[in-house]
């Protein structure tokens, strides 16, 4: 998978959403996420799935071809957040607080985030169009693409608090290098469930 997609797990470290629900529904706060990320430069396609339950998440990504990848496990009660290298070998990265990780985060990538007034159906969600940006220059990274506010949870596709701040993305488009287009990294979400494996929240051995 290409290497941009790891590297901005600093950043991401993942959520888009799929399935059947409606408004009538109500508001999910526990379920199954399953996205498709795609690279469009070397048209490279990976797997990200967020898991969640009120106070804890896990983003998970995997190359389809190898299972390699990395696993995260957010505790937010207790302020931890727990990182897994996974390839040969699972390798365990020190823990980290989610108040810290987050500010580092602010302090590298502060986004400025604008909602639009263009509705659109995801998956049975109503979604809103928003865009992103952050950076100047060949630094630049613009996401554009649209959320929705009948799913909520602390963990998201976007690890920053004014992207939480809008709702949960559903499908976007994240732009670097000065927001190129040829360079984009296509995150769609192809799968939902209301439902979460409780085994996903516990530490790997």
């Amino acid at each position: 998978m290409n290497t941009f997609c790891f590297k901005i797990t600093g950043v991401l470290l993942v959520s888009c959403l799929l399935g059947g629900f409606t408004q009538a529904q109500g508001v999910l706060q526990t379920g199954t996420v399953k996205f498709t990320i795609t690279t469009k430069a070397a048209k490279d396609t990976g797997i990200q799935t967020i898991y969640f339950k009120p106070g804890f998440g896990v983003v998970e990504m995997l190359n389809p071809t190898d299972s390699s990848g990395f696993q995260s496990i957010y505790a937010f009660e207790k302020d931890s957040v727990y990182h897994f290298l996974r390839g040969d070998e699972l390798m365990a990265l020190p823990a980290m607080g989610i108040q810290e990780l987050m500010a580092q985060s602010k302090l590298k990538t502060s986004f400025k985030v604008t909602t639009g007034k263009k509705h659109r159906n995801i998956l049975g969600y109503d979604c809103f169009d928003f865009k992103a940006e952050t950076g100047s220059g060949k630094s630049k990274t613009v996401i554009t693409g649209w959320a929705t506010r009948q799913i909520q949870h602390e963990i998201g596709v976007v690890m920053d608090q004014d992207l939480l701040a809008i709702g949960f993305p559903m499908e976007f488009f994240m732009m670097p290098n000065g927001g190129s287009k040829k360079k984009a990294v296509v995150f769609s979400a192809v799968q939902v469930t209301p439902t979460v494996d409780e085994r996903i929240f516990i530490h790997p051995k």
